[in-house]
């Protein structure tokens, strides 16, 4: 830039201190200085990691309450939507698909829920809300489902081929058993 009497004035950056600056001056403290010096550091890392699994826990916690209360909310309201048939065998039929989609779009839920999937062990998919409706397979939260365990998850890791509307939003899925028969078999998972 210029200065007031029209001379041109130079701004000179020069690093701060390279590498080899640094160990000499360090020498040069006093070894109270020096102790602070390397203790600052020490807790700045600590404090750091201790930041990072702070706020791990608190994500796991807080999935993890998600995991119950949509585990909750799927057998509390959408276990009864499914028929039994005369032989026992629960019927995913015409009138499961209406009712469900009755209560999603009609209800609280729907306002919350991004998609809605029911599951048959082994990867066969039964219903499908909003999304497309294809059968990818078993895997692994699918089959953990099947197996009674409630598990939460984040789109952001690819467990099956999803939609483009749920590859390009981060959501949350729930898969948690939906339907237990009575020799204790799992009938049902829901995404």
């Amino acid at each position: 830039g210029q200065m007031e009497d029209g001379r041109e004035s130079q701004l000179i950056i020069a690093p701060l201190l390279s590498l080899p600056d640094i160990r000499r001056n360090f020498g040069s403290f006093s070894i109270e200085n020096q102790f602070l010096l390397i203790a600052s550091f020490v807790v700045f890392g600590l404090m750091a990691a201790l930041s990072f699994f702070t706020a791990n826990r608190i994500e796991r916690a807080a999935l993890e309450a998600v995991g119950a209360a949509g585990r909750f909310q799927m057998q509390t309201f959408i276990a009864p939507l499914v028929t039994r048939m005369p032989d026992g065998a629960y019927a995913f039929d015409d009138v499961f698909r209406q009712r469900l989609v009755t209560f999603l779009e009609n209800g609280q839920a729907g306002q919350r829920v991004r998609n809605f999937k029911v599951w048959q062990p082994g990867g066969e998919l039964v219903f499908s809300w909003r999304e497309a409706k294809r059968s990818p397979g078993s895997f692994d939260e699918l089959d953990r489902a099947s197996a009674g365990k409630t598990v939460v998850s984040k789109t952001e890791i690819l467990k099956h081929d999803y939609s483009r509307a749920e590859s390009k939003a981060l959501l949350i899925e729930v898969y948690a058993p939906l339907l237990t028969g009575e020799d204790r078999s799992r009938l049902a998972a829901v995404e």
